[in-house]
């Protein structure tokens, strides 16, 4: 998801701002970071580049830290293994 993850939820986002007259952000602008000052504007990104690499990124991957504390290797295994006791794929 941190690979491709970006475009869906995105375009899910624009489309609703769309439909509520909600103005969307120029997301080829420089981000700017600091006071103003010029000299703190060591780094020209863009607004996209802050929303997806900085925000987006940070929230998946705290999001996996928090699934892999809660389901560890062996009961991920054992609701891996489980899923094949279904009797409803038996005889297919």
């Amino acid at each position: 998801m941190r690979d491709n993850g970006w475009d869906d939820p995105f375009e899910s986002l624009v489309s609703l701002y769309e439909q509520h007259d909600v103005e969307i952000p120029d997301m080829s602008a420089l981000y700017k970071v600091g006071t103003g000052c010029s000299c703190q504007h060591i780094n020209s990104i863009i607004v996209k580049h802050h929303y997806r690499y900085d925000i987006f990124n940070i929230v998946i991957n705290f999001q996996l830290m928090k699934l892999n504390y809660i389901f560890l290797d062996n009961t991920v295994k054992l609701l891996y293994l489980s899923s094949t006791l279904d009797p409803s794929h038996a005889f297919t």
